[in-house]
């Protein structure tokens, strides 16, 4: 087995078992210049986004059943009101979170 052939199965090999679509720069890690075994920039959130992301996910999937009685009840204007809001603001904040990953 030459140089040649091994570097090709080796190349060959990563693009079978890494994905490069999810890779920034996927020539770069086509060509081997990025290991595969980094984390991208992308990749990376700090422990307190990302609890604060969790934290706001269980907030989340406990008001939106509530959102959905207020609606069908609809007794109370002010708490629906008051619900639509808060769950509009954690969504936002969720999204904001998200991007500056």
């Amino acid at each position: 087995m030459t140089a040649e052939s091994a570097e090709w199965m080796f190349t060959a090999s990563l693009r079978l078992f890494h994905k490069p679509t999810r890779r920034a720069n996927d020539m770069k890690y086509n060509a081997g210049l990025i290991d595969p075994f980094t984390p991208l920039d992308n990749e990376i959130m700090d422990k307190k986004a990302k609890k604060r992301l969790d934290v706001i996910n269980k907030k989340l999937q406990t008001l939106r059943p509530r959102l959905a009685g207020s609606r069908e009840q609809a007794d109370d204007l002010d708490e629906l009101k008051q619900l639509e809001d808060e769950v509009a603001a954690l969504e936002a904040e969720a999204k904001k979170l998200k991007e500056s990953k």
